[in-house]
């Protein structure tokens, strides 16, 4: 049995040899993450767009209603069930996009808590309805679930069955065989509206078929309002911050099934580009992990020699010297 002063310099020596073992896998893993994709070319950039010219035409159009979603049950359902006669807001988005998607969830969000607070107040579910769809064809309900859980506690706390806000996926599962399905049911809609989206192998900078899983999904942002019979009454592209009485309107517009308008802004588009791949950010996380080398040399001499002035004083019988 070793000396309890042995052992506590052997577990020092181990915890920081762990330690520095630890920062050295986050450094060559944030290391191998660090290269962000370089942005869109120019021509898809083009491609995500959705000209002015584009939105205006679209006003007092259709959208395809019947192609079969799921709800965050589950269960099948038609976007004609869940617009269900109510003006309604209508999302393209994924939902583990973390960028422009997540923004503007949360400035629709901010919008209809303050719709609440209006004299006459607007309420989701009573007045209106709001759809986000996904564009993801591997999404799938369960996801939805979770997005509509949070969306549910952040804007008036209200249960699971309280209908209204709607996230709908095109895949009852999150496998390849029914993906190629689910493409078809989104891009019916999504090219009704000029809605442009490029599935996206980042680390290959290629598209992806529909059966195989995106690793980021370049999009533009895209806000409709309906009128309860599915038509375009206004169509808006600049997401980051939403006008409250500007989006009320918008639905008393719809609601009435009269055209409105488009907010006559380019479209917002949505991808994890970086302009300078090469730059400051992979020289600095390749810094940070090589300088973990000798850190980590030194601990494991470190480690060396108290286990072996461990074993010299077991060997000896000695403890440590006055002062050490």
């Amino acid at each position: 049995m070793l000396p309890h002063h042995t052992l506590a310099r052997l577990l020092a020596a181990l915890v920081v040899c762990c330690a520095t073992g630890i920062a050295l896998g986050q450094n060559v893993g944030s290391y191998g993450m660090a290269t962000r994709p370089p942005p869109p070319s120019p021509d898809t950039l083009e491609k995500l767009d959705i000209p002015q010219e584009v939105r205006e035409k679209l006003l007092g159009e259709a959208i395809p209603l019947d192609g079969t979603f799921y709800d965050h049950a589950g269960h099948s359902v038609s976007l004609r069930e869940v617009v269900g006669g109510k003006p309604t807001i209508f999302v393209p988005i994924y939902f583990r996009c973390p960028k422009l998607c997540s923004q503007t969830v949360v400035s629709l969000l901010d919008g209809m808590r303050a719709m609440r607070e209006m004299k006459p107040p607007l309420v989701a579910g009573q007045d209106f309805n709001i759809v986000f769809m996904s564009i993801d064809s591997f999404e799938h309900p369960q996801v939805a679930d979770v997005r509509r859980t949070e969306f549910h506690r952040d804007y008036d706390g209200r249960g699971r069955d309280v209908p209204g806000v709607w996230f709908l996926s095109a895949n009852p599962t999150n496998q390849g065989k029914t993906a190629g399905k689910a493409h078809e049911t989104i891009t019916e809609v999504t090219d009704a509206i000029g809605f442009k989206f490029v599935r996206l192998n980042v680390k290959k900078q290629t598209e992806v078929a529909p059966d195989k899983v995106a690793q980021e999904i370049q999009h533009p942002g895209a806000m409709l309002v309906l009128t309860p019979t599915g038509r375009v009454s206004s169509y808006d592209t600049g997401l980051l911050v939403i006008n409250e009485r500007q989006l009320a309107e918008q639905i008393r517009t719809a609601g009435r099934g009269e055209k409105g308008s488009s907010d006559g802004r380019k479209s917002l588009d949505c991808f994890l580009g970086d302009d300078q791949p090469e730059g400051w950010y992979r020289t600095a996380m390749r810094v940070m992990a090589w300088s973990s080398v000798p850190v980590v040399a030194f601990a494991l001499a470190l480690v060396g020699r108290a286990w072996m002035r461990a074993r010299a004083e077991r060997i000896t019988g000695r403890g440590p010297a006055a002062g050490e």
